[in-house]
């Protein structure tokens, strides 16, 4: 209890220097303990700010190939494993968009078939996409249903002017090749975020419209994917497989993998599929990432080397406090160490001023036998012949005699009694006991 109260006080006592050094030690170990979660956070806020940034078309990766409409459920069941393998650090989800061969505008060309218009001179697509009403939003009416006849249908707002159709309206058309006609029934408007990868940026899919070289293109007019087979003319159509992944989803310590899965998708599309069936990869994500993690690298050196130098200036500034306390109780440890040795010394000076007078003030045991009436020594009495040395009476007693010397007092004990010392007192002619003689040698 005494040490926790000495602590308890000198911290009161350095209040202020204990306080600043208890915040610099808290400040420098937060800031090293959250030094890591602050360079992770750093490096998904610029990864998902790049990501958000570049054309929505380089967010995505795609895969395609033209085959069969019958022969596309086997491809899919290859294709989308492998792309969300790709993915699968961030995750994400995998889309398959197919386009049909050429229409041609049908016999009502030109003219108002329900208030449309199907423009001249370009060609018309239509296609199914798969999750559309997860990347869409409509309008007006609602989406297309398969087996209906006329055959349902929605399109984009863009392609909408482009057609100049509304809800209810019937699109004539005819194959390019093959020659069968189809009437489109309009069920339905929808609109698109420009801004959304599942699109790819298109201007087809998203204004209506792509104007080329040597043709035009208007649509798509998007139906499902049963009434696309059953309707589409032969030959193969443009299937395309669009992995789309989460950009909350990456993480700086996993770009490396991401890009490795991604650069090997090709590879293993390439050593599955048959020959004629050679899916084409397009993607310039892993450059993105790459130049992402990069710069990720950087900011957390900087983070790094700025927590590092703040635990050196808190390490300092801990040295430096203690420093100063030192400094600052030099004088009171000095003070306490001199009163600690002058308290000693007034200690033993007391202790043996103590022992002094207990040893003058109580009788010792030779002195109450030499003050008893049966130890009594008379000076000057006669000593015993031949023997120099006075008769003791009742045995008791004996004053030695040496020539050319005073005559010295011996101890007048009984034989049982072996007194502590022999000193005659003054004025008296009585002793003393001791243990020894006290007669000169020599």
């Amino acid at each position: 209890m005494g040490l926790w109260r000495a602590v308890i006080l000198q911290a009161r006592a350095d209040a202020p220097v204990v306080a600043a050094a208890w915040v610099l030690l808290v400040c420098a170990i937060t800031l090293v303990a959250a030094g890591s979660h602050y360079g992770d956070a750093i490096g998904r806020g610029g990864l998902r700010q790049t990501l958000l940034e570049i054309q929505p078309g380089d967010r995505a990766v795609v895969a395609r190939t033209r085959a069969p409409l019958v022969d596309v459920p086997g491809l899919d069941s290859i294709v989308r494993p492998e792309l969300e393998r790709a993915i699968r650090m961030p995750g994400g989800t995998v889309g398959r968009i197919t386009n049909s061969g050429a229409f041609l505008p049908g016999e009502a060309s030109g003219a108002t078939t329900g208030g449309c218009r199907v423009p001249e001179g370009g060609i018309v697509r239509l296609a199914a996409f798969q999750g559309i009403d997860e990347h869409g939003e409509l309008v007006d009416g609602r989406w297309a249903e398969s087996g209906a006849q006329p055959v349902e249908a929605t399109v984009s707002e863009g392609a909408a002017g482009a057609f100049g159709v509304t809800v209810g309206d019937v699109i004539p058309l005819r194959a390019e090749r093959g020659g069968e006609e189809i009437d489109l029934l309009v069920v339905g408007i929808w609109q698109q975020g420009v801004a959304d990868a599942y699109w790819l940026g298109s201007a087809l899919e998203i204004e209506g419209v792509a104007v080329g070289s040597r043709v035009t293109e208007f649509g798509p007019l998007v139906v499902t994917e049963e009434d696309l087979v059953a309707h589409a003319p032969p030959g193969s159509a443009a299937v395309e497989w669009r992995a789309l992944p989460d950009p909350e989803g990456f993480r700086a310590d996993d770009l490396d993998a991401t890009i490795a899965d991604i650069a090997a998708l090709s590879g293993r599309l390439r050593a599955q599929l048959s020959r004629d069936r050679q899916a084409q990869v397009a993607t310039v994500l892993p450059d993105v990432l790459g130049a992402t993690s990069r710069s990720i690298v950087v900011s957390r050196s900087g983070v790094l080397l700025l927590s590092l130098q703040f635990a050196v200036l808190a390490a300092y500034a801990v040295v430096l406090v203690a420093g100063v306390i030192v400094e600052r109780r030099r004088a009171q440890v000095a003070l306490l160490r001199s009163r600690r040795r002058s308290g000693c010394s007034r200690s033993c000076r007391r202790r043996r001023t103590s022992r002094s007078r207990s040893g003058s003030s109580m009788p010792t045991r030779s002195s109450a036998i030499g003050a008893s009436p049966s130890c009594s020594t008379s000076w000057g009495s006669a000593s015993a012949p031949g023997t120099g040395r006075t008769s003791c009476p009742a045995g008791n007693s004996s004053v030695s005699r040496w020539p050319g010397r005073s005559p010295i007092a011996r101890p007048c004990c009984s034989p049982t009694s072996r007194p502590a010392s022999s000193t005659p007192r003054p004025g008296t002619g009585s002793c003393s006991c001791s243990g020894t003689s006290s007669e000169p040698r020599g």
